[in-house]
């Protein structure tokens, strides 16, 4: 049986994402999400609430996560952007400016 599909191409903004995730993948930096604190995933909800954003409970559940555990968001979803305005304990990760420039480690 053979299977054919299409590889997508990736744009040059998914590929800086993509290498930045290798990256973190090599130096052991990737964390799996665990137990979390039911009180702060509701504090994180009713306080963007308040503010008037509004979010996903998978968005709160990982920033509540990252809070709990003191480590950066990864992402490129944008509206953890307006929680990290509202929540400053809520840190998001940036791409290295070496990966901006088109250098890998591959």
């Amino acid at each position: 049986m053979v299977s054919c599909t299409k590889k997508k191409t990736l744009t040059s903004e998914e590929t800086k994402v993509v290498q930045e995730f290798k990256e973190l993948i090599y130096e052991l930096r990737v964390v799996l999400i665990g137990p979390i604190l039911q009180e702060l995933l509701s504090e994180i909800s009713n306080i963007c609430r308040k503010n008037g954003i509004q979010g996903s409970h998978i968005d709160f559940l990982i920033s509540s996560f990252a809070i709990n555990n003191n480590i950066k968001v990864f992402t490129t979803d944008k509206d953890f952007n307006h929680y990290s305005k509202i929540i400053k304990e809520i840190k998001l990760h940036n791409i290295r400016e070496d990966f901006k420039s088109g250098c890998t480690h591959e």
